[in-house]
């Protein structure tokens, strides 16, 4: 091949084989470059991913697909990975929002971390929770300036500086649910009632068994024995070295006279009060130390409510004395209420006795009489109690699965807005007695009050 054809033939073909190895050369060098970028991208989303095992409470309204949940195992994901807000082919999805302004609720609630909080100052991290049907529930904190756009529900947590101001109007977005959620009684704080009953909802998620969403603080479990095996009354009664055990931090926010009860009952027989209502020191409260071993030595604890209204019984009974084989004397809510509630002649209700001497007198018969105080401990032989992991210590994200019917009802029209106020929670607690034609004198010696 000669000539000018032959020589152009020549530089085309030269000019191929260097373009090859050239780009042979290359190749090697942007995989390696991009597995290099890539390297510490996924180190930083596998440091923002925590799992969590998800379970779904029982509640009056789905506690058929609670129990299923329950058994999945189901796992939540806190991830900044927006790919994780997009469900599967198939999926049901659900967008809520946990109003937040300024950052107070996660300030005050700290277990608020466990959703969303994974890295500071990160407004795009999501909870993502596989709920019932294959359904998946986004999880988020944000506040007023959204104003809940995009969202299929928000829920609004019982506290005053929290509640939006102006309140939006019930006509906004009526296809959106938004929900009251409350673990403090109606009564807890007066000066946050007011606004928050005018607070225009769909539900109302709290202990009391009568709201639209119930996730109670404890359970009673018959047929799954704690007590396996017999046992005597010296095994009943080891390490229990003292009487009685009240533990307490609100010593004037209550509804009732709490803390002179005690006080009245001090002078009838020997009560330890631990925490700012009294002189003796137990910390970190929520350690073993204090909640399981220092409860375990006595064999009463005072499991008194701050407010006296109907299902309201706190971890003051579940985590610490039924838990740990400990007595409890009780008041809040009725005594049908815990007789609905608790194990079978499990406790001691304030209300069945004339006076606070009379029962102080029972409570050291029981002292003196082994065989009688174990009676109240015997209910171990049939039955358990469990607990929930209450928001306060710890939101489990899996919870918000029970707003799924809710948001559903609301998208048909089936479910309008109305105010906290005139919902069946805000009227569970007992009445003041502020009435003139009420002209009775306490048998307690606390002035005009009574148990009911």
């Amino acid at each position: 091949m000669t000539g000018p054809k032959g020589a152009f033939l020549l530089i085309v073909l030269i000019a191929a084989i260097v373009y090859v190895c050239l780009v042979l050369d290359y190749v090697p060098k942007i995989q390696l470059t991009n597995t290099k970028r890539r390297a510490p991208l996924r180190s930083i989303m596998l440091s923002n991913i925590s799992r969590v095992e998800g379970r779904l409470h029982s509640s009056d309204n789905v506690k058929e697909a609670s129990n299923k949940t329950m058994m999945r195992n189901d796992v939540t994901v806190v991830s900044r990975k927006r790919e994780l807000s997009k469900p599967s082919p198939g999926h049901c999805f659900y967008k809520i929002q946990v109003y937040d302004k300024g950052d107070k609720l996660a300030k005050h609630r700290p277990a608020l971390e466990s959703i969303v909080r994974q890295s500071k100052g990160s407004p795009d991290i999501r909870a993502n929770v596989s709920c019932l049907n294959d359904c998946i529930v986004e999880i988020s904190i944000a506040g007023e300036k959204n104003k809940f756009a995009g969202m299929d529900a928000v829920v609004f947590h019982f506290m005053k500086n929290l509640i939006p101001k102006p309140q939006p109007p019930a006509s906004m977005n009526p296809d959106q649910t938004w929900v009251y959620f409350s673990w403090e009684s109606p009564r807890s704080n007066r000066g946050e009632v007011s606004p928050i009953a005018q607070l225009p909802v769909n539900a109302v998620w709290t202990y009391y068994r009568g709201s639209d969403i119930t996730t109670p603080y404890g359970f009673y479990d018959p047929g799954t024995p704690m007590a396996k095996e017999t046992k005597s009354a010296d095994e009943w009664l080891q390490g229990k070295s003292k009487l009685a055990l009240w533990m307490a931090s609100n010593c004037k926010g209550t509804f009732w006279p709490r803390s002179d009860f005690v006080r009245e009952l001090q002078k009838y027989v020997p009560v330890d009060v631990y925490g700012a209502c009294g002189k003796l020191k137990c910390s970190p409260s929520w350690s073993t130390k204090c909640t399981v071993d220092l409860v375990r030595q006595y064999k009463f604890y005072l499991s008194l409510e701050n407010a006296e209204c109907e299902d309201y019984i706190t971890e003051k009974l579940w985590n610490k004395p039924l838990m740990q084989g400990v007595v409890p004397i009780v008041y809040g809510p009725r005594r049908k209420v815990y007789e609905e509630l608790l194990p079978p002649k499990s406790f001691i209700y304030i209300g069945d006795y004339k006076s606070i001497k009379e029962l102080a007198d029972y409570l050291k018969l029981l002292d003196s009489k082994p065989e009688m105080y174990i009676e109240y401990l015997k209910w171990q032989y049939e039955g358990s109690v469990g607990v929930h992991q209450v928001m306060h210590e710890s939101y489990d994200p899996a919870l918000f699965c029970n707003l799924i019917p809710f948001i559903d009802k609301v998208k048909r029209g089936q479910l309008k807005r109305t105010p906290v106020g005139e919902s069946s929670f805000s009227k569970t607690c007992r009445k003041g007695r502020e009435n003139k034609e009420d002209n009775y004198s306490s048998t307690f010696g606390l002035g005009k009050w009574n148990p009911w």
